[in-house]
């Protein structure tokens, strides 16, 4: 077992359950944030690092002496309006924690780096398997295929790995993400819902199987997958996501489509193929059912 992780972005809605799991399974964990994002475990030590300067990363790396990396630092909104900041954050910082390693950590340090499954982009295909291609629709999906890209220089020397998570939801999540606006406008009966197109299928996944499947990935010795799908396999539209929420809050909004929320080149169907993430997770990781997973955000 890996003993020693670090954790990038480790305040954020991915990082506080990924961090919290690893403390379950015994980790030591070192927190990388930005100043005034410290992590409040009192099992987690926080060192506040910016991301850009690649010193103040290799000073952390070199006096923690991580087993392992679970990079989840991003500007991980697909609308976010700054695009060189986007790419500098998402492209620059990554490269840096890559560089950071390999100069002031062991040999064959596992770095574990956080994709999108947005990088699949219009696939054509009903369940979408780590071989498909690339066709990213956006600048932060190009972001993460670029991370992508130039983690293969660092093979030969670090043990990368890759994690594609598909639409992660749950508790804690910002209300600037369809699924909790969803809750929140349904929970606090709001009359009317502006939306955008709700016919879009998706594969959701609760953020607690996802931290699961990042803690055995960061922790366990031999990980015979490099590249790796989080998600359910299941299809789920926005429209099924209304139609549970008025189930279980006994409320119905009015829904608006409004224009402004409505993207170029929408992504009409992206759902996972599950096959390696349940073979990798085992029988005792399972995500649950999107209307639990609701009923636990409400």
């Amino acid at each position: 077992m890996k003993n020693k992780v670090v954790v990038t972005g480790a305040n954020g809605f991915i990082g506080n359950y990924v961090t919290s799991e690893l403390v379950k399974k015994g980790a030591e964990v070192l927190a990388l944030n930005g100043k005034g994002f410290e992590v409040t475990n009192n099992n987690v030590k926080n060192c506040v690092v910016d991301i850009l300067n690649i010193d103040e990363i290799k000073s952390a790396f070199k006096d923690f002496q991580p087993d392992c990396i679970v990079h989840l630092a991003a500007i991980a909104a697909p609308t976010f309006g700054n695009i060189a900041m986007l790419y500098d954050i998402n492209v620059h910082g990554s490269e840096n924690i890559l560089d950071a390693v390999k100069e002031v950590c062991a040999e064959g340090t596992r770095v574990i780096l956080t994709s999108t499954a947005g990088v699949y982009g219009n696939s054509g295909k009903d369940f979408i398997m780590e071989e498909t291609c690339y066709n990213p629709q956006n600048h932060y999906s190009y972001s993460k295929m670029i991370m992508e890209y130039i983690s293969k220089n660092y093979k030969d020397c670090l043990d990368i790995k890759i994690i594609r998570p598909f639409n992660m939801i749950g508790r804690g999540q910002r209300t600037n993400f369809l699924v909790p606006k969803l809750v929140e406008a349904f929970v606090t009966k709001q009359p009317v819902l502006k939306v955008g197109n709700l016919e879009t299928q998706r594969d959701y996944v609760d953020v607690a199987f996802a931290s699961k499947v990042f803690a055995k990935m960061a922790t366990d010795d031999n990980i015979k997958y490099d590249i790796l799908n989080i998600c359910a396999g299941s299809t789920t539209k926005g429209s099924d996501i209304t139609r549970l929420l008025a189930e279980l809050t006994g409320f119905s909004p009015k829904i608006e489509v409004n224009p402004e929320f409505l993207r170029k080149n929408e992504i009409m169907r992206m759902v996972g193929d599950s096959t390696k993430c349940f073979d990798f997770a085992g029988e005792d990781i399972r995500p649950i059912p999107i209307k639990q997973i609701l009923e636990n955000m409400i």
